[in-house]
């Protein structure tokens, strides 16, 4: 079950590191529908930098999609069409988003 707030350690592209505290009532989590492992599809999201930063833990890939909404059915529709896929987001560098992915799948 998640917290409704969790503080992880984020670095900045700046270099900077800092401490966030992050809303999980911006995060959700589904099954994708794929069968690729014994859990099915483990889908987890989260709505940051005006998109959404996805994570498929059982594929092991993540995702940003700029401009989309934070809705389950769109998020799908872009990740399996590769529409518009970024691999990072704008603000948070590669460590950042691994405390991030770690936090989407807590509990899952």
């Amino acid at each position: 079950m998640l917290a409704s707030n969790e503080k992880i350690n984020v670095r900045y592209h700046a270099g900077a590191i800092r401490k966030i505290e992050m809303n999980t009532e911006n995060i959700m989590q589904f099954q994708g529908g794929g069968l690729y492992t014994e859990h099915g599809q483990r889908i987890a999201a989260v709505a940051v930098d005006g998109g959404v930063y996805m994570s498929d833990k059982c594929r092991g890939l993540a995702y940003f999609f700029p401009d989309c909404p934070f809705e389950k059915r769109e998020i799908m529709r872009r990740y399996l069409y590769n529409e518009n896929c970024k691999y990072s987001t704008p603000s948070v560098d590669a460590y950042g988003q691994w405390a991030l992915i770690e936090l989407m799948h807590k509990g899952q």
